[in-house]
């Protein structure tokens, strides 16, 4: 599940996760826009999704 918070001027998403058993986190800022976030987030989500079916 997706996280996007405002910090400053710019916007960021963390991305937590479990993998073998621990809870793990993708975070990244520097959007410039709440729904550039979203989309980027959205796409780290799909891509561990992904690679669990695997």
């Amino acid at each position: 599940m997706a996280s996007i918070q405002k910090r400053g001027d710019v916007w960021k998403y963390e991305v937590n996760f479990t993998e073998d058993g621990k809870r793990k986190r993708v975070s990244r800022s520097g959007f410039k826009t709440k729904k550039e976030a979203e989309i980027a987030a959205f796409e780290v989500e799909l891509n561990l999704r992904s690679q669990r079916r695997e």
